[in-house]
């Protein structure tokens, strides 16, 4: 709904696991042309992340894994 009336766009997604319990009216979200728009825009942006497996990503989140230890231990003894 928030899509159909403009609020929000599909160009980043993200999905943390929580789960909501909703409820919407029967026909909300059925119409096939809508389900079918929002499928690319959701495999667009699947897409567009890349390969999980990458050498490229996975040495992006190395670096990112050994900048947030650095940034850990510093608070560590910034505490201390």
């Amino acid at each position: 709904m928030l899509s159909h009336q403009g609020l929000i766009t599909l160009k980043r997604v993200m999905h943390d696991g929580t789960k909501i319990k909703a409820s919407a009216a029967d026909k909300s979200f059925r119409r096939k042309t809508t389900l079918e728009s929002h499928l690319r825009q959701a495999q667009e942006q699947v897409a567009a992340m890349g390969d999980p497996h990458s050498e490229q990503l996975s040495q992006g989140v190395a670096q990112a894994r050994k900048r947030a230890l650095r940034e850990k231990q510093r608070a560590a003894g910034a505490g201390a």
